[in-house]
């Protein structure tokens, strides 16, 4: 929304290492072959200056969501060749955005990984290999990209571990839908369980997808909570309505979420400032590593 890409100018002003999109970076709404109405909207997000001076000094990493996927609570299901349409929206969107190339050319999708010094960020495909919310044996991530994600995770040396998902963690943030998390808890707790099980601490969570910024808690029975931190009023017009169950929730203002990460500290801090369009720190939230761990 042009009265909002202002926003992309204040980013620009806190001078980050990198930038994180985590899905609906355009709305498309439009299943099918990439074709001139998908070209331009993504030319009018390109080519906006306020955009084009952020990016022009700022790494991106992006993942998609249902909007720029396809359509609304999209899944597109276990195959890597069907819809016929999938590949080549895949390579459209990497047309669009530089990220590290594909994870394995045999399955393509948009996960990936990437690091900064002690910081690794897990970034998840929850759209390509989605499967039917509402059948059984459903999964969000798919088989392969689950494998590389507990791979990675369990070799990975980073003090902090960032993992990304375009939609909540948490249950109950979306009520009566099955579009996150809380319709595949199965899976869910796959992760989770797996994180205990090979004691791997250090782990900080990511989402979009709500139209406003929130903090969530993901309680785990004999762990460490693992803290969310949603942000995802960019540009929108449209807000959705705070989270009375959150530990913080704001839509009042256009903002994003800035990680500030320190690992020279003999205890590693991790803060979580939301930021509004016109600059205000809203929250802050610090995580010491210490705190990470059993």
């Amino acid at each position: 929304t042009p009265l909002h890409e202002k926003i992309w100018d204040t980013i620009a002003a806190s001078r980050p290492d990198a930038l994180m999109m985590l899905g609906d970076n355009v709305y498309l709404d439009l299943p099918g072959e990439p074709n001139d109405f998908h070209r331009y909207t993504y030319a009018q997000r390109q080519s906006r200056p306020e955009f084009r001076r952020l990016v022009a000094g700022t790494p991106i990493y992006a993942i998609w969501d249902d909007h720029d996927a396809g359509m609304d609570d999209l899944w597109l299901g276990p195959y890597p060749d069907r819809p016929a349409w999938k590949q080549a929206n895949l390579d459209f969107f990497l047309m669009n955005w530089s990220n590290p190339p594909v994870q394995d050319p045999a399955w393509p999708g948009l996960w990936h990984k990437w690091r900064i010094g002690a910081v690794e960020v897990f970034m998840l495909d929850a759209r390509s290999y989605r499967t039917n919310p509402y059948e059984t044996s459903k999964t969000m991530l798919g088989p392969v990209q689950k494998r590389w994600l507990l791979k990675a995770l369990r070799n990975s040396t980073a003090t902090f571990k960032i993992i990304a998902s375009p939609v909540n963690w948490v249950l109950g943030s979306k009520e009566g839908s099955r579009d996150t998390w809380q319709g595949f808890p199965e899976e869910r707790a796959e992760l989770f369980d797996f994180l205990s099980a090979h004691h791997i601490e250090g782990v900080v969570l990511l989402s979009s997808d709500r139209h406003r910024s929130d903090v969530w808690i993901n309680e785990r029975e004999g762990d460490y909570p693992l803290t969310e931190f949603g942000s995802g009023y960019l540009t929108n017009m449209h807000t959705h309505d705070t989270a009375p169950d959150a530990l913080f929730s704001y839509n009042a203002k256009n903002a994003f979420g800035l990680l500030i990460i320190d690992t020279t500290k003999a205890d590693p801090e991790l803060t979580c400032e939301i930021r509004n369009i016109d600059g205000e720190v809203v929250f802050t939230r610090v995580l010491k590593r210490s705190e990470l761990a059993r």
